[in-house]
């Protein structure tokens, strides 16, 4: 039988790929948001695990209130490395 639109894919494997793709993308954004709670925390020791993951959010979510910020190189340095795929990350899940 001949498809009709055969540039599309089968139905199902693409509905796969897709719930592949965002399962692989939510893992990859849960990775990332974890690792910035434990570095945060490894890096600026009076902060502390809630205001860590608030912290977290508020820099993956592109708000950045700056109420809570890195004050010390080792977290700066930090910051400046995992901003950019958290923040792409963040944009593709959501």
């Amino acid at each position: 039988m001949v498809q009709r639109y055969p540039y599309m894919g089968e139905p199902g494997v693409t509905r796969i790929r897709r719930k592949w793709r965002m399962c692989i993308t939510y893992f990859f954004l849960l990775t990332l948001l974890s690792l910035g709670v434990i570095c945060t925390n490894l890096f600026e020791k009076e902060i502390g695990l809630g205001n860590s993951i608030y912290f977290v959010m508020i820099v993956a979510s592109t708000v950045g209130f700056g109420d809570i910020t890195f004050r010390s190189k080792r977290g700066r340095i930090f910051a400046c490395c995992w901003i950019f795929p958290v923040t792409t990350a963040f944009r593709y899940a959501f």
